[in-house]
């Protein structure tokens, strides 16, 4: 049976004290703020992979450029090889190296 007071299941009808309430809806509140925490990384992840996309795409554009050098094809490729291995590198770094 859930309590009265705060909602977590007891064994009998409510929590015997106040203290009991407050003790689960802490718990509640920290089980909430890692949640949180835990989809905020994750979305700064996603994020940053995004940039990464992005950078990549801007790059695969950028080589189809008639005044870009052939030796840009090489760094693009060896880029492209390590996003589908998960190695990807920040977008600013990338861009230089095709740059170069």
């Amino acid at each position: 049976m859930p309590c009265s007071r705060c909602g977590e299941e007891t064994s009998g009808p409510d929590h015997q004290s106040l203290q009991d309430c407050f003790d689960f809806l802490r718990l509640s509140l920290t089980q909430l703020n890692v949640y949180v925490a835990r989809a905020e990384l994750e979305a700064e992840a996603a994020r940053r992979r995004a940039d990464a996309l992005m950078a990549l795409l801007q790059q695969i554009a950028d080589v189809a450029r008639p005044e870009v050098e052939p030796a840009a094809l090489p760094a693009l490729v060896r880029r492209i090889r390590k996003l589908a291995l998960g190695q990807v590198s920040p977008p600013g770094e990338a861009e230089r190296r095709v740059r170069r």
